[in-house]
């Protein structure tokens, strides 16, 4: 079983990006947040310290479905488009998934949370 009061988060992973010829580099995280009505939010964040659930939340317009079957996540991105994709992730705990690429999500808990997850 998963857990919805908070969220998962990923090992950090190196990210870069060129503006105008100029590169930047940061320490990036993947978010997961499980929803009740089987909906997924999925975010990055540079800062894991100022990563603000609530926000993310309620900015959010995200179609991303996710079903559970025996300890498989199964997310599906993009449910109504020809373009859709389909990423697994194992349950080894209700506060630790992995995904494909052997990649750890550790669970997060919300401290003070406006929605019903």
């Amino acid at each position: 079983m998963i857990k919805k009061d908070g969220y998962y988060i990923s090992e950090a992973f190196k990210s870069e990006d060129w503006h105008a010829g100029h590169k930047f580099e940061s320490q990036d995280h993947k978010i997961l947040i499980f929803l009740n009505n089987k909906k997924i939010i999925r975010d990055i964040t540079e800062n894991q310290n100022s990563f603000d659930i609530n926000k993310c939340i309620s900015e959010s317009n995200s179609k991303d479905t996710y079903k559970i079957v025996n300890n498989i996540i199964e997310i599906t991105i993009d449910p109504d488009s020809k373009f859709s994709k389909k990423r697994e992730f194992t349950i080894l705990s209700p506060e630790l998934l992995l995904d494909e690429n052997l990649v750890e999500y550790h669970f997060i808990p919300n401290q003070k949370s406006e929605f019903d997850f």
